[in-house]
């Protein structure tokens, strides 16, 4: 069977050759079920074999004037096919690594938007706070002082700094919760 595709492909080839381009829709008859199949194992994917199977009639036809009859038609349509299958990944690849690019731009950006609207938040809860509380907080979650530290800053004990900070933390939440 495959003898007489080869020899029907090779009188199409030849006649396509001589001028006649009526018979590409014959010859790409004979090799698209071959193409489509071999773009599918490679995609995965019945459109985008499809897809791929036109770009390879569009190369066939393009370059069939340059085919060595050395090789048999099938070796080369599959190696025209194979190189299109791998490009088609690349781009494919690279899209997909855009998109997700993209999207993780997006995020960044919500997440930047969020994190704004946290901070507003936290700062108005912050102006809500008696001022002790306040330079506590402000002093322990922007400064990063220690508690003893923040102690003698502000002229009290830790315990008095630990209680400040309880209270504030607990007065940010509820306004916050309240939100």
């Amino acid at each position: 069977m495959i003898l007489f595709k080869d020899k029907v492909t090779s009188n199409l080839i030849e006649k396509f050759l001589e001028g006649d381009k009526s018979c590409f829709a014959e010859i790409l008859k004979v090799i698209s079920s071959d193409v489509i199949n071999l773009a599918y194992c490679y995609t995965h994917n019945l459109e985008d074999a499809k897809d791929i199977f036109q770009e390879v009639s569009f190369k066939i036809f393009k370059y069939l004037k340059f085919f060595k009859k050395k090789a048999k038609f099938t070796t080369w349509v599959y190696r025209i096919t194979v190189n299109t299958c791998i490009d088609f990944l690349r781009k494919k690849k690279k899209i997909m690594a855009m998109k997700e690019e993209i999207i993780k731009d997006e995020n960044s950006f919500c997440e930047k938007l969020e994190d704004k609207e946290r901070l507003r938040m936290v700062k108005e809860a912050l102006s809500n706070l008696p001022s002790k509380a306040k330079a506590v907080f402000i002093l322990r979650h922007y400064q990063g002082l220690k508690i003893a530290e923040i102690g003698k800053i502000l002229g009290c004990s830790e315990s008095s700094v630990k209680t400040h900070l309880t209270r504030a933390i607990a007065i940010i939440k509820k306004n916050l919760e309240e939100r």
